[in-house]
């Protein structure tokens, strides 16, 4: 089946026109500037029009200006010593949700400002002089921003009985994109896969922490409503560790609209949208050439919807995953289907659990110091040598010592230690939430667990759900005995409580037996033995605490 078509969200950038072939036409590249000066006078400065139909659509269509900073040359045909009029266009289609703005201004060589400042500019780049068009747009296509603008000068021009030559503004001879972003709407529920904690999202920002010379943020809100806003931004050093051919630094983004209770389910924006957007300031402050675009909306196409396949989330137009509004079409399909890549946080995770087992294989047999320092650490996050040393109460030297030993998995920069990544830094403190009470038996897990993983990746689920928490499968010694599942980590009955909730620990329990292709029938007579924070003891089936 064809993958679902993408829409534009939002647009930013530059329109550049000059005649196509210099001393070949019969204009010159100021000529629709002063074209447009001479009309902003005829019209006192101002104009506007209402409903002005533009293949089948109503438009608002307002022309107004501005004094800029740009000084004017000796031989222009204006008498001012103020900047020269730049001129503001505001478009606004169906509904008003779909249109924005277009500013015009003059360019030529070795432009200054009215106090005689140099004005850089990448317009010399395409055309020694001619006009600049920024355009700032919502809801409209690339090849819509181009097409219409033309379109929306002449019917100024003619709503007066003037005439613009059509040949100023038939087509850019370049440009330059800083924003644009392509989005989709999915069902509320399917965005839980990417936005929950250990979604997608969570798990390519963990991942991508641990990625050498990323630079990368994940920025979560839930205060309206749980996946309200969730932003992962990464930058260009990052793109194609997220997808091997990307060269482009991006924001992917899910969101509601503001007052999400305000909506109802039947009502598209209820639901999540999903962008994929590219900006300049996630890109070493590069933007992307006007005819480079068709490449650029085809990277984030692929990022969006790679992001959503690896959540779980199907990609395929129609169905029930994707939500129609006023512009995003569900049911719309892509000319060719994006290559989907593989999921780039396994194969982070396949790495950092590779140094995992490296730093925790002898854990049992590790000083205590090295010990203490991986539980400071797991515990705060991070700390300098000395505040590591008074925690801990050993030697500065001790405990160079400890991270000498404790390798790749942690890093000092100016006496400053944390691990690498904080992938590292949750699986450790997963297992050092219980050194505080014991420390010998959390390195006894720690080491059960590495050893079980060493022994090959094809161990058991059920395995290593015994290994994590420190527990014994004993079989029944015959027929009518009952299975029994020890545990040696201390359990709780609460959610407020740091222990392990004890239902918790069972849906792990079943969830690893039916992965290892059991009936999980077979383990509910199984007695679940435990210590309780409270001081009880846990001795229970397992079909009684589910």
């Amino acid at each position: 089946m064809s993958h679902v078509l993408p829409d534009v969200h939002e647009a930013k950038g530059f329109l550049y026109y000059s005649p196509i072939e210099p001393n070949t036409t019969d204009w010159e590249g100021l000529d629709p500037y002063w074209a447009l000066t001479r009309f902003l006078t005829d019209v006192d400065g101002y104009l506007e029009l209402d409903d002005v139909e533009i293949n089948g659509e109503l438009w608002d269509i307002r022309l107004n200006y501005h004094r800029g900073s740009i000084a004017p040359r000796p031989d222009d045909p204006i008498d001012t010593d103020e900047g020269l009029y730049e001129f503001d266009i505001t478009v606004h289609g169906q509904g008003h949700t779909r249109g924005g703005s277009y500013q015009i201004r003059p360019r030529y060589p070795d432009l200054q400002t009215v106090d005689g400042d140099s004005i850089p500019t990448t317009f010399q780049h395409v055309a020694d002089e001619g006009v600049s068009v920024q355009f700032q747009v919502s809801g409209m296509q690339l090849y819509e921003i181009r097409d219409l603008f033309p379109r929306f000068l002449q019917e100024l021009f003619q709503a007066e009985d003037q005439d613009l030559y059509h040949g100023y503004f038939s087509r850019p001879v370049g440009g330059h994109i800083n924003e644009l972003e392509r989005y989709v709407r999915i069902h509320r529920n399917m965005a839980k896969k990417v936005l929950q904690s250990g979604g997608q999202f969570h798990k390519l920002a963990i991942h991508m922490s641990g990625v050498e010379g990323v630079h990368g943020t994940y920025d979560f809100d839930n205060t309206e409503e749980m996946g309200y806003i969730h932003q992962f931004r990464y930058n260009q050093a990052g793109a194609n560790d997220m997808v091997p051919t990307h060269k482009y630094g991006k924001q992917i983004k899910g969101y509601l609209p503001e007052n999400p209770d305000a909506f109802d389910e039947d009502d598209a924006l209820y639901h999540h949208k999903f962008g994929a957007l590219y900006r300049t300031t996630l890109n070493n402050d590069n933007s992307i050439r006007w005819e480079d675009r068709h490449e650029l909306v085809d990277e984030l196409d692929e990022a969006l919807l790679n992001v959503l396949s690896w959540a779980g989330v199907p990609i395929e137009a129609g169905g029930t995953t994707f939500i129609s509004d006023d512009y995003f079409a569900a049911g719309a399909e892509r000319d060719e289907n994006v290559p989907i890549y593989e999921d780039p946080a396994p194969a982070l995770e396949a790495e950092q659990e590779t140094l995992l087992l490296r730093t925790l294989r002898d854990l049992s047999e590790r000083t205590r110091s090295d010990v203490e320092v991986l539980q400071t650490l797991a515990t705060d996050g991070g700390q300098h040598v000395r505040e590591l040393a008074d925690e801990t109460e050993y030697g500065v030297s001790t405990i160079y010592r400890a991270i000498e030993r404790l390798g790749d998995a942690v890093e000092v920069q100016n006496g400053h230690v944390e691990f690498m990544s904080q992938k590292i830094a949750e699986e450790v403190r997963a297992i050092a939430d219980e050194i505080s009470d014991v420390v010998e038996s959390g390195a006894k897990r720690a080491s059960n667990l590495v050893q079980r993983e060493i022994r090959g990746s094809a161990s058991s689920a059920f395995d290593k759900f015994l290994a994590k928490y420190g527990a014994e499968f004993e079989r029944p010694d015959d027929g009518d005995g009952k299975p029994v599942v020890r545990i040696d980590t201390v359990l709780s009955w609460f959610k407020r409580s740091s222990r392990p909730r004890v239902e918790a620990v069972v849906d792990e329990l079943l969830q690893a037996w039916h992965q290892d292709g059991y009936d999980v029938q077979e383990i509910g007579d199984a007695r679940i033995v435990a210590e309780l924070a409270d001081g009880d003891r846990l001795d229970k089936e397992v079909r009684t605490l589910r």
